[in-house]
């Protein structure tokens, strides 16, 4: 826990495939070239020094389209030999392979799917082309905002472009509670489907001037350390110091708070409307999600902005928490798990052999997750385990959200909503008050079975109150002992299984007949 799943970072090397670029003037005496006092020979080249320490520790290959007309291959060759040799002495590419590929396109890009860089040939010299570079160089979850900030810095030193100094407008834009989350620099504040064009117009500057003000104080080593950081709180810790530091430096007194729950986002989305990672997993989120059980929520939850993204992810991360510190057990070595939000139509569930969570619904996110935490040792009987999941996933705060909505709102289920709301209106007669959901939800699912009379069934709600009255009368361990060795109940509680759900019947008739 604690650590992110890293890939295996893929670099590119150059190989220099045309032989016009190693065509140099040979001595007439020994046919060796005529190199300067600081430069050296190697495989018949005039090198420097510096780049002949590191041409052992990178490899790079680099090519024309095939379908590409160069009239002077060379020159090509030249600007991308300049922007390399800036890279890595710089330490950016060491011990790392890029693929490059000269194409007649309008900027560069990189393509992770096969893990090249595709150069403009009438653009070489250019931002893209080292913002490109980087993103091939470092994971697909590294900090956006820092890989983007210092392609400024690199492209700037080889004069592709000038550098901008710190604007107070750009940093005073986002020292207030609607915008500071968009200093997190993470890919969101990026994309358009999370921030608007201003702000992304924004963002970028304050990447800039933020990595640049690193740079100055603590070196560009200092940037790339925080881009190879895996452990999300030491990244978080690091990163909100320099970002601390920044604003106190501009003279501003404002201090932002450390994340909850640090999150690395994935800039290859993909197909997906969003992926990150967090201590809990790998997250995936599918376009095709819609809020449409839901009317305490936006609309478009989730796709709307990263505040509100952010916000629900770090409450999943506290929810999960909270279920690991009730149900995780000591001796048995857990996965992460994959969550995929958006695919299964509208089904939720645990695949055990996968370590996969698909969730059709955010509210059932923490009890397909017990499922996860209890899956080694609480799987059989199956109604038993999903009494446990329902009831300790019932306090997780989409769920409450989601059985506010069910009998309070306007939801048509049939019998269903009608039970529902039969059960407040009774609530209210028997306690001369109106609900407080927050405290009243069990006694609302007491009602719920009393009225529904479907005691055999077990529905949801039904486990809920069972269990809950498990708890109420033989206490939480008792109960979570007898559910984890469900042959042995008799020896936890003194009765049966079928016993012991007769008592709870007879306990919903007494109390509410």
């Amino acid at each position: 826990m604690g650590k992110k799943h890293t890939l295996e970072k893929r670099l590119l090397v150059f190989i220099i495939m045309v032989f016009a670029v190693f065509a140099v003037s040979a001595c007439e005496d020994d046919g060796l070239p005529d190199c300067s006092e600081e430069e050296i020979i190697m495989e018949g080249q005039c090198i420097s020094q510096e780049f002949a320490d590191t041409i052992e520790e990178v490899n790079a290959t680099y090519t024309y389209e095939e379908a590409l007309d160069v009239e002077d291959e060379s020159l090509a060759i030249e600007e991308v030999e300049a922007l390399v040799d800036k890279l890595l002495l710089h330490g950016v590419a060491e011990d790392q392979e890029l693929v490059y590929v000269i194409k007649d396109i309008q900027s560069s890009y990189f393509d992770d799917t096969d893990k090249t860089v595709y150069l403009s040939i009438d653009n070489i010299q250019s931002f893209d082309t080292i913002f490109s570079s980087l993103l091939s160089v470092y994971d697909k979850d590294v900090n956006y905002g820092l890989i983007y900030g210092l392609a400024t810095h690199l492209s700037s030193d080889l004069e592709f472009e000038e550098r901008s100094g710190p604007s107070d407008d750009t940093l005073s834009h986002f020292l207030n509670d609607e915008k500071v989350d968009l200093m997190d620099l993470v890919y969101p504040a990026f994309s358009e489907y999370y921030t608007s064009d201003e702000d992304i117009e924004k963002v970028k500057a304050f990447a800039n001037q933020f990595t640049e003000y690193i740079v100055n104080e603590e070196g560009l080593n200092a940037v790339s350390e925080l881009l190879d950081q895996s452990d999300f709180y030491a990244f978080e810790q690091q990163y909100n110091a320099y970002l601390n530091a920044y604003i106190d430096n501009e003279g501003f007194d404002y201090e932002v708070p450390l994340n909850e729950a640090p999150i690395f986002f994935n800039h290859d989305s993909g197909t997906y409307y969003s992926k990150w990672s967090t201590s809990h997993g790998d997250w995936k989120f599918y376009n095709s999600y819609e809020n449409d059980y839901m009317d305490r929520l936006p609309e478009n939850f989730l796709k709307n902005y990263y505040k509100e993204l952010k916000e629900a992810i770090t409450i999943f991360e506290a929810e999960m928490y909270r279920i690991d510190a009730l149900l995780k057990k000591d001796g048995i070595e857990y996965d992460d798990p994959r969550i995929i939000i958006g695919l299964s139509g509208d089904k939720n569930y645990y695949v055990r052999s996968n370590q996969s969570i698909y969730i059709a619904m955010v509210p059932a996110l923490s009890h397909e997750y017990v499922h996860h935490v209890t899956a080694d040792y609480m799987d059989r009987p199956s109604w038993l385990h999903e009494a446990v999941a329902h009831y300790y996933s019932y306090e997780f705060y989409y769920m409450e959200l989601y059985m506010e909505s069910l009998y309070f709102g306007d939801s048509d289920l049939g019998e269903f909503s009608e039970t529902l709301k039969n059960a407040v209106s009774l609530f209210e007669d028997k306690y001369n008050r109106e609900v407080d959901y927050s405290q009243d939800l069990y006694e609302l699912t007491n009602i719920y079975s009393f009225l529904s009379e479907n005691y055999a069934d077990f529905a949801p709600l039904d486990t809920i109150s069972f269990a809950n009255y498990m708890v109420e009368t033989y206490t939480e361990e008792t109960f979570l002992l007898a559910s984890e060795e469900a042959s042995n109940v008799e020896e936890h509680t003194g009765k049966s299984w079928p016993t012991l759900i007769e008592d709870w019947e007879n306990h919903i008739k007494s109390k509410y007949s």
